[in-house]
């Protein structure tokens, strides 16, 4: 299985770029005055031309269909070289704890509230955060909030949904700390030592 780390790496750094450009004024340009052109009728032979001999009928193009390019890895994929027992034991914690969650969602006693939904595709599963969350009669609404990187059924921004029994994790950040997320943990062994202390150190439980 593949999961994704966090949302945005943007959005949970606090990393805002905003990239305006110089205008350019528009060229000066000069009105050409066109005198009209005086076009003289086509003078036509009255000797008919011999036909030229009919071409045998070309057979049709068959199409074919170019291989789908691959979609490249995301960011904030991971999808490798974690422990899978630690894993596992991570998507339990966070399925005991979700009532708790809950608690905090319906307060609006944070903010980027997010559950991790897994997605499959044939033989293939990637686990998705969700954003824009709502919760109502044991299901989360919200949308893809991750590019996929490994299947090609959903797209980031979709609407999706997913049981509260199914979840694999839930986060939130308060105070500039990282709730939950407790999937993190066994994945910060897969990214680069600057990236995974950064992201430690923002865990509100190390």
């Amino acid at each position: 299985m593949k999961y994704h780390v966090v949302l945005s790496l943007a959005l949970i750094l606090g990393i805002c770029c905003s990239c305006s450009k110089p205008t350019m004024e528009a060229p000066k340009t000069e009105v050409l005055k066109i005198e009209p052109l005086k076009v003289e009728p086509l003078k036509t032979e009255t000797a008919k031309s011999p036909m030229p001999p009919a071409e045998a009928p070309m057979p049709p193009a068959t199409k074919s269909e170019a291989p789908k390019p691959r979609q490249p890895k995301p960011e904030t994929l991971a999808d490798g070289g974690y422990d899978q027992q630690e894993m596992d034991e991570a998507i339990a914690r966070a399925r005991r704890e979700v009532d708790e969650f809950i608690v905090e969602l319906s307060k609006k006693n944070g903010k980027l509230f997010s559950v991790k939904a897994p997605v499959a595709e044939k033989d293939q599963v990637e686990h998705f955060w969700l954003t824009d969350l709502v919760y109502q009669d044991g299901v989360f609404s919200g949308k893809i909030g991750n590019d996929p990187g490994i299947v090609s059924n959903v797209k980031i921004g979709q609407p999706w949904t997913v049981k509260k029994a199914d979840i694999s994790d839930w986060m939130f950040m308060r105070g500039g700390k990282i709730h939950g997320n407790y999937t993190m943990r066994p994945l910060l062994k897969t990214l680069p030592k600057e990236k995974a202390d950064a992201f430690r150190s923002m865990l509100a439980n190390p």
